[in-house]
């Protein structure tokens, strides 16, 4: 893929990732009427956002004791199982875990307050926003 594929990847995905579900392919096959390698990279990121989108309604896990201990290596949250921990900080702690659904390793934060308070959703959401943000080849996709 071409780095001016990549930068239409983004701009299609940005395009359509609030558009909602109703009508999408054909939407992604008009804005891209000529290039099936876009579609085939914008349409499986539009599916996984779909389902991520609301990964601040329920959290996974989280421990109101700031010196609990870490979640152990093996444990399950959902479709994730954590490896270890990576690092830890004001909201809580970092792991490293396996995502069995895509097979691929990611970073799961496990916030130490209640997630369901207005400001740490909103602290969380900020920390999300500015990591998508980031455009580097060595930096994946939030």
């Amino acid at each position: 893929m071409t780095e001016a594929q990549r930068q239409r990847v983004r701009e299609v995905f940005e395009a359509l990732v609030e558009t909602g579900s109703h009508g999408l392919d054909s939407r992604l096959a008009s804005l891209v009427p000529d290039d099936d390698a876009v579609r085939a990279e914008v349409r499986p990121l539009l599916d996984h956002h779909a389902r991520a989108g609301a990964f601040l309604e329920s959290p996974a896990a989280w421990n109101d004791e700031p010196d609990a201990p870490p979640l152990a290596p093996g444990t399950t949250l959902g479709a994730y199982t954590v490896i270890r921990e990576v690092g830890r900080g004001g909201m809580g702690r970092v792991y490293l875990a396996t995502d069995m659904r895509l097979q691929r390793q990611v970073c799961l934060k496990a916030l130490r307050s209640d997630p369901h308070h207005p400001a740490y959703r909103a602290r969380l959401q900020r920390e999300a926003r500015m990591a998508a943000s980031l455009t580097h080849p060595g930096i994946c996709a939030v």
